[in-house]
């Protein structure tokens, strides 16, 4: 008679002691043993197999997603019309892709602002709670200030609920599976039980009641009630009696289970390196194990594509395959690690990898790896506690050919992808999404962003290695690139750089890279040439990347191919291309930035510069109301009168609800000087009032700013009554339309060159103090 080891297996879980205190034998004593019974009674979660549920290990945002789904929703969670709803659902379907389109139609979840859902990155706390409490409708508080992060609503509730006794206030913290047992019960919502879609296999009331009717067999191999054992056969000797009692042997033979698990990445390019080509959890029965022989073949392509073969074990406990166990080199056929020694202990789950790196230059194709299943001892291993070797395989449930007793049972993934290696990857680039605005460009001077591009690449990492851009050689005398956030420039594009030079060309070599679906966006930023280099006041300027293919404005190459990316040939097929312009395949577009105005002085800021309060009574009489302080910007150029700011005209906008001035009353003046003022003109005397002061270049009060000084202006005004009726009275001066060149009109000025009719300060409007009664 031939002894499947799945039963072996089986009868060696229900002799260990503790775990009949619960369903999972390493949850045992655990913190949330509890919370994790809960959701196994059930049926949201299963674990994996033979009393093992691996508690510790990190959870990622599909199986969280799932299990979620499943607790809120029950079997409605596989309701869903579209199962391909994210960018990254490709390819062959997945199991969890039904579970996360159907909280996409709830609108439990989004997704990533690129359309992908990432569903192996671990889940941290923020993510959890916010898809936990939006599938169960809880109500977060209202906020009446937008929350400094976008999770502290849902923080909130778990602070009420008591959940953060457990949980550290870190959004980033990263969830286990006992993590997310804990979350998904302490939140006090109601779960459903899906218990009945469990296989037959699984336990509930209903079978126990079924059970205990029925006449146990002894030595059918299945544990029945009744029985304490069940290993398959009527012999004594082997731990489990004819008569299915178990009787405790000194040492009883090791047994070995192996269950393959699928990978997360099934894409790779020429040349990546650390690709994990196939992962299994060992799990040892009756004693301690070590694993001595792995041998692995091709599944798909050649072993010679890949290089750098290792095994990788889990030597802690964490589920993470981290300690090297053993390299090779591939042979003609297969590629075997026979000097291993990976401890399985006995009753735990160790995690297993296969990872080498792929060959540079390799071709286009598919490639996979799977056990050498046509070598009779792929797996070898022997029993800690009595040295004797591990005999015998049983792949799959069939039964073993070698001997009549299989002590190794191996259960593969036959569904698993093969990897696409993906010859060359491609390169997007286009202008950013949040936009720059035009600019006052101060001669002499390091400028604002003038155009933001962001690089994507798909199909491998990829290296950025020239970037050309377009712009006024009598305006810029260099471009600067940097990093979004850096504040040092990565790389200088200068004309001469260029081969062969191009007027209006500035070429920067560079060498950053763009991660493989990922998104980073550069700056660019210049130097604006002095008047005494040859700078124009009033020249206009803006920085482009043109969709020359003569030109090649960004030259790239893939970090795993180590190929150069060609640049787009306008069909709609990525074949390793650069695409400048445009988010998907297409003829190329060119990339340009807003028109920007050179300047040889320049306002700086405009700020209050009224010392009342807010609120403050609506004086009466001859009274200066509005008061702005004016700065200018310091600059290097030529100091013959052309660095300084000198008003033309102001056109305050005055609220006087309920407030009336007398007629002709307006005045503006130089704080320094309050003796000397100059005439306004006003459209009204109450209500809404815009006063304007023109002439300002002839007035004698003094409207000239010195580079990098500053002077405070004054409006003054007659305020004959500060309630003309019963209610309430406000009063308040402003500068409106600030900081739009299509809006000209409330500030004019002149750097001494050019008149220039609206500032550059990076706000729309300055309001001075608010006057009520």
């Amino acid at each position: 008679m031939r002894i499947r080891v799945t039963l072996l297996l089986f009868t060696f879980f229900f002799l260990v002691p503790v775990a009949q205190a619960g369903r999972f034998i390493d949850t045992v004593s655990h913190p949330h043993e509890q919370y994790i019974e809960q959701i196994a009674e059930l049926g949201i979660v299963q674990g994996y197999g033979h009393g093992i549920y691996r508690p510790d290990i990190a959870i990622n945002r599909a199986e969280f997603l799932k299990i979620l789904m499943l607790a809120v929703y029950g079997t409605e969670s596989y309701n869903v019309y579209n199962d391909r709803c994210f960018a990254d659902f490709t390819g062959e379907s997945q199991w969890f892709w039904s579970h996360a389109c159907t909280a996409k139609q709830r609108g439990i979840i989004g997704g990533y602002p690129d359309g992908t859902f990432h569903g192996a990155q671990t889940v941290n706390l923020a993510e959890a709670l916010k898809m936990a409490e939006r599938a169960w409708n809880v109500p977060t508080p209202p906020d009446v200030y937008a929350p400094e992060y976008w999770y502290v609503p849902y923080f909130e509730v778990a602070a009420e609920r008591g959940l953060f006794e457990y949980f550290p206030q870190d959004g980033s913290y990263k969830l286990t599976r006992s993590d997310m047992a804990y979350l998904i019960v302490a939140l006090g919502e109601e779960l459903q039980d899906v218990s009945s879609m469990l296989p037959a296999s699984s336990s509930s009331s209903q079978d126990a009641s079924q059970a205990q009717q029925a006449t146990p067999v002894c030595g059918n191999g299945i544990l029945e009630f009744g029985e304490q054992c069940d290993d398959g056969n009527l012999e004594n000797g082997d731990g489990c009696s004819k008569i299915c009692v178990i009787v405790e042997e000194t040492v009883q033979h090791g047994a070995l289970r192996i269950e393959q698990r699928p990978v997360s990445v099934t894409t790779v390019s020429p040349g990546e390196k650390d690709v994990t080509l196939l992962a299994f959890d060992a799990i040892a029965g009756r004693q301690d194990v070590i694993m001595t022989n792995l041998v692995f073949r091709a599944k798909a392509g050649t072993l010679s594509a890949a290089t750098n073969f290792r095994v990788y074990a889990d030597s802690d406990g964490d589920g993470i395959a981290d300690a090297l166990a053993g390299t090779a080199s591939p042979g003609s056929s297969t590629v075997s690690f026979s000097s291993i020694a990976i401890a399985v202990p006995e009753g735990a789950a160790v995690r297993v990898e296969l990872v080498a790196d792929f060959q540079a230059g390799i071709s286009s194709g598919s490639f996979g790896v799977e056990f050498a299943l046509d070598n009779a001892r792929f797996v070898q291993g022997i029993g800690m506690a009595d040295g004797r070797d591990l005999t015998g395989i049983e792949l799959d449930g069939a039964d073993c050919a070698e001997t009549s007793i299989c002590w190794i049972g191996v259960y593969t993934f036959p569904s698993a992808p093969l990897f696409q290696i993906v010859g060359r990857g491609n390169l997007y680039v286009t202008a950013a999404s949040q936009p720059v605005g035009s600019r006052q460009l101060l001669a002499g001077k390091t400028t604002d962003d003038l155009l933001r591009i962001t690089f994507r690449a798909n199909g491998e990492d990829v290296r950025v290695k020239t970037v050309k851009l377009h712009a006024e050689e009598t305006v810029f005398s260099q471009l600067l690139l940097y990093a979004a956030g850096g504040t040092f420039p990565i790389a200088t594009a200068w004309t001469t750089n260029c081969s062969p030079v191009v007027s209006g060309q500035f070429c920067a070599s560079t060498s950053f890279v763009v991660p493989r679906d990922q998104e980073v966006t550069y700056i660019v930023r210049g130097v604006v040439k002095s008047e005494e280099q040859g700078g124009t006041s009033g020249a206009s300027a803006a920085v482009r990347m043109e969709a020359d293919p003569a030109i090649q404005a960004v030259q790239a190459e893939g970090v795993n191919s180590q190929e150069d990316l060609t640049f787009n040939d306008g069909d709609t097929i990525e074949e390793g291309e650069v695409f400048l312009g445009r988010s998907v395949p297409g003829a190329d577009q060119d990339i340009i930035g807003p028109t920007h105005t050179v300047v040889f002085a320049k306002i700086l800021s405009i700020q209050n510069a009224n010392s009342d309060p807010d609120q403050s009574s609506v004086p009466t009489g001859t009274r200066s109301f509005g008061k702005f302080r004016f700065t200018a910007a310091q600059n290097d150029n030529m100091p013959d009168g052309r660095n300084e700011v000198e008003f033309q005209r102001i056109v305050f906008t005055v609220n006087a609800t309920n407030v009336q001035f007398l007629a002709g009353s307006f005045k503006l003046l130089n704080a320094l000087d309050p003796t000397k003022t100059h005439e306004c003109a006003a459209s009204a005397y109450t209500g809404s009032i815009s006063v304007t002061c023109d002439n300002l270049a002839s007035s004698q009060i003094g409207t000239v700013i010195q580079s990098g000084g500053s002077i405070d202006l004054e409006l003054r005004g007659f305020i004959v009554t500060p309630q003309m009726n019963p209610g309430t009275s406000i009063l308040q001066a402003s500068l409106q339309s600030l900081s739009d060149p299509t809006a000209i009109g409330t500030i004019e000025w002149s750097d001494g060159i050019t008149t220039i009719g609206w500032v550059d300060i990076g706000q729309l409007s300055v309001n001075s103090t608010t006057y009520v009664k």
